[in-house]
């Protein structure tokens, strides 16, 4: 049908036009395919030859071997969609190890604990989590009066994301911008993660470099860097890891 549309302008057109009387946008065509997908992908993972079965969430397009990589907006085939704010479709007791960089701070605090929680039940004993997130004591470090050379960079780096050159490039605005943008809702620190993640029940929680890892499997796995630079995650980013 696809490529009869393709070939035949006034259908192609029609169909469009169809598709925004009832309101079906591309994202929804998207997602519905990626919703059809999703039970055969995680029943293909599950299945699959891999020693241990390992978990990425929030994986953007940053898929990792041999893991399966999930996200709300998956932005290839290999990518499974799932909500971390609803039960995961996966079973008790199978995950070695999950990973989630730079995601638990764009939903809201109430489904972070929810996500935490769900990652528990899915993993088995002895299983290890690592969660890298922006810190908020890196946000509060920024507005001392006294700066490193790298909170200086880092606010001069952080003003392309303004389009009004007449906008102060003071800290306030980067601050209050880190709040706001990119979807972000909580922003945690040490002792709010080590909350979470005891509340819901893991233990031997440890804090950690970008990149660093006693677990192999764990080890060098950040892409944030990817985005602005190894030297601004290191600086932004708080890495927990806990065992089940």
């Amino acid at each position: 049908m696809n490529s009869i549309l393709k070939k035949t302008p006034f259908l192609k057109n029609f169909a469009r036009l169809v598709r925004i009387f009832f309101g079906i946008t591309p994202e929804t065509l998207t997602l519905n395919y990626h919703l059809k997908r999703k039970d055969y992908l995680i029943k293909n993972y599950l299945k699959g030859n891999n020693a241990s079965k390992k978990l990425q969430i929030g994986c953007q397009i940053h898929n990792l071997r041999e893991w399966l990589n999930v996200d709300i907006l998956p932005k290839n085939d290999e990518i499974v969609y799932m909500d971390a704010t609803k039960k995961f479709p996966l079973p008790d007791n199978t995950f070695s190890h999950i990973f989630s960089e730079h995601m638990i701070e764009h939903i809201r605090f109430e489904d972070g604990i929810f996500m935490v929680k769900e990652c528990y039940r899915v993993m088995k004993k002895g299983a290890r989590i690592r969660l890298v997130t922006p810190n908020l004591k890196f946000l509060i470090n920024l507005y001392t009066e006294t700066k490193s050379d790298l909170q200086n960079d880092y606010i001069k780096f952080n003003k392309r994301y303004f389009s009004n050159d007449q906008l102060p490039l003071t800290d306030t605005l980067i601050i209050n911008n880190f709040f706001r943008d990119w979807g972000h809702q909580f922003i945690y620190d040490a002792k709010t993660l080590e909350f979470i993640l005891t509340l819901a029940g893991f233990k031997n929680i440890s804090f950690l470099k970008v990149n660093e890892s006693s677990d192999i499997e764990l080890s060098n796995l950040e892409k944030h860097g990817l985005e602005i630079t190894d030297r601004f995650n290191e600086l932004e980013s708080i890495v927990v890891e806990a065992e089940k």
